[in-house]
């Protein structure tokens, strides 16, 4: 019988669930750093990764990504990859 010490054992490992327990913050957290990232001039971000969330609303909050990413950030972002325009119409931002 384990006692209450035993938090974790090597063989425990297949209980944890893989997403953290708020998954759609840390889906928001990273969609809101790459939108930030792609419309700062300094970088380069794949936009495959914003495509990919695009469908994935489970993963995000689209009003808290519309709340940390303005308006013009997205515009921005929008005007350096042309291919972001209809995630970000699909996330609720017009331009």
């Amino acid at each position: 019988m384990r006692g209450n010490n035993d938090l974790f054992l090597s063989g425990d490992i297949h209980f944890f669930h893989p997403l953290p327990t708020v998954p759609f913050l840390s889906g928001t957290n990273f969609l809101v750093d790459k939108i930030h990232a792609a419309a700062s001039s300094g970088t380069t971000v794949d936009a495959e990764d914003i495509i990919w969330l695009e469908g994935k609303h489970h993963l995000y909050e689209p009003d808290l990504v519309r709340k940390r990413a303005g308006k013009k950030v997205a515009k921005r972002a929008c005007e350096r990859y042309r291919v972001l325009a209809p995630c970000f119409m699909a996330m609720g931002y017009s331009f």
